[in-house]
């Protein structure tokens, strides 16, 4: 049968509605004429967008959770001071990562305290209770402890529990 203009014989015409038409201009994704699916942002028939959306529901975005628990996150918001995310190290008294607080811990056993030992090995002190004495004696005889200098001058340094002799023969 032969088309008029504008009418097309109702059995020539394909499931789609066009006039001799092969059914190709309806077809859903799935090949089923006028079955309405097509193809979703992630390439899947009839889909909804959702096996390709990221964390943030944007299909392709790339977005991912990061180990600190943030949709795009760059895993930094939850670094320890080591840099590791969800870490545990902490910065401690004397600033250090991950430290004791005992590279800074003064003789006093107090973190921070700055106190040392002094020339005396008194903690924390000046240095004055371990007055020098100095004691120049002229050449004599002199008896120390298991020993007898004879003419000799003899300078002592007498330190707190400390005594140091400096002889020099005259």
């Amino acid at each position: 049968s032969v088309a008029l203009a504008g009418m097309c014989p109702f059995s020539s015409r394909d499931a789609c509605g066009v006039c001799f038409g092969v059914n190709s201009t309806c077809l859903g994704c799935d090949a089923v004429p006028n079955s309405g699916r097509s193809l979703d942002s992630c390439d899947v028939c009839g889909g909804d967008n959702s096996t390709c959306a990221g964390c943030d529901g944007i299909p392709n975005s790339g977005a991912v959770v990061d180990e600190c628990g943030i949709c795009g996150g760059d895993s930094t918001s939850c670094m320890d001071c080591a840099r590791v995310p969800n870490g545990v190290a902490v910065h401690d008294v004397c600033g250090i990562c991950g430290g004791d607080g005992s590279s800074c811990t003064g003789c006093d056993g107090v973190p921070g305290s700055g106190k040392g030992f002094d020339a005396c090995e008194v903690c924390g002190g000046n240095n004055d209770t371990c007055a020098l004495l100095l004691i120049l004696m002229e050449p004599a005889v002199m008896k120390l402890p298991n020993m007898i200098l004879l003419g000799i001058s003899v300078l002592l340094c007498i330190f707190v529990n400390t005594i140091m002799v400096f002889t020099q023969k005259t």
